[in-house]
């Protein structure tokens, strides 16, 4: 029985992954279960889907909502509004082919971690930015979450 794993489409890229709830980590789900290398960037204290728990009898609380869309990712925590976590995620993203983020429009311009940014360093990094209302529009600038978004009308 052979004992090593075939080669996968992804094997050998590297990608950061800014997002949190379902949208963004099943996405970066699907790029770890294609071979990628992913590293989810968290606040200090991880998101808020690591709080969102299912409790069995007998068992610990288990982060069910957190999980699924992230299983064998890295992860680093860090205070993105600091000027040395900058550095480091710029660092990182030197070595990186994809960035995935869903902030809000302009959040990680204002932060110096824009697609520009991350460009002038890195020219050949994929930037994909999932939002709630798309960039452009009448809600562009607007917050909003997987659920939310669902439970509005059409």
């Amino acid at each position: 029985m052979p004992t090593s794993n075939p080669a996968k489409p992804l094997d050998g890229f590297r990608v950061l992954d800014f997002t949190q709830n379902v949208a963004g980590p099943l996405a970066g789900q699907v790029l770890v279960d294609l071979g990628a290398e992913v590293i989810k960037v968290e606040a200090p204290g991880g998101e808020a889907a690591r709080q969102i728990t299912s409790v069995l009898p007998g068992r610990p609380p288990l982060a069910t909502y957190f999980l699924p869309n992230n299983r064998g990712k890295k992860s680093v925590t860090v205070d993105l509004t600091t000027e040395q976590a900058k550095q480091q995620m710029l660092r990182l993203a030197d070595t990186a082919d994809v960035v995935l983020e869903a902030f809000r429009p302009g959040t990680m311009e204002k932060l110096g971690l824009g697609p520009d940014d991350l460009r002038s360093r890195n020219p050949n990094l994929i930037y994909a930015r999932l939002t709630a209302y798309g960039g452009n529009g009448p809600h562009g600038s607007r917050p909003g979450i997987d659920l939310v978004v669902a439970a509005e009308p059409a």
